[in-house]
């Protein structure tokens, strides 16, 4: 993943000054959050959604594009897609992430192989053509082949990051409203105008 980043790095600075595809200028918002669900394996091994990778690196953004977009564009703009490992594979108890530029074992069955190495290729050339439609529909049958091919990890997390600061929000909201109720009723604001 530090080599991503650093690739990200440059991909962004090349980025602001390069014009891109037109399809890529303008790619959807809600198309690059699906592609951030996507799991990816770090360089230490972590499974890890792509997202949490990008919002630690959130500080990159421009503005005129979010953290997701660039990322996007960074995959499909720059070859990036060649180096994430998004594609799990049983090997007995282990579960295997494997980068379309990876050296597939033999032992792959062929229907495996011939997925890991078109699967973003034909998505990129969606991508390309601007079919967002399509591209949601390959990002969706990505995440459901993750979920049939790989065993959770015990590190995954069961819910997004910024769900426990929504929770904290909500528990300090229920807890102020009946101060302020009470506060009401003891006389220290007025119902009337």
């Amino acid at each position: 993943m530090k080599r991503l980043f650093l690739t990200i790095l440059v991909a962004i600075a090349l980025g602001n000054h390069l014009k891109a595809d037109s399809a890529l200028q303008g790619i959807p918002q809600a198309t690059a959050v699906r592609f951030c669900r996507l799991m990816v394996c770090d360089d230490e091994g972590r499974v890890t959604p792509l997202r949490n990778f990008v919002y630690r690196h959130q500080a990159l953004s421009d503005g005129s594009l979010t953290m997701e977009q660039l990322f996007f564009l960074y995959v499909f703009g720059y070859g990036g897609w060649q180096t994430l490992r998004i594609f799990p594979h049983q090997a007995g108890e282990s579960t295997v992430w494997y980068a379309p530029a990876d050296a597939l074992p033999s032992s792959m069955d062929t229907e495996h192989q011939k997925y890991i190495c078109e699967a973003l290729v034909r998505m990129g050339d969606e991508v390309q053509a601007g079919h967002w439609q399509n591209v949601d529909a390959f990002i969706d049958r990505m995440i459901q082949y993750q979920c049939t091919f790989a065993a959770p990890p015990s590190h995954m997390p069961v819910s997004p990051p910024h769900t426990a600061w929504m929770m904290t929000g909500l528990f300090l909201v229920f807890m102020l409203v009946p101060f302020k109720a009470l506060r009401r009723d003891m006389g220290g604001e007025s119902n009337e105008k």
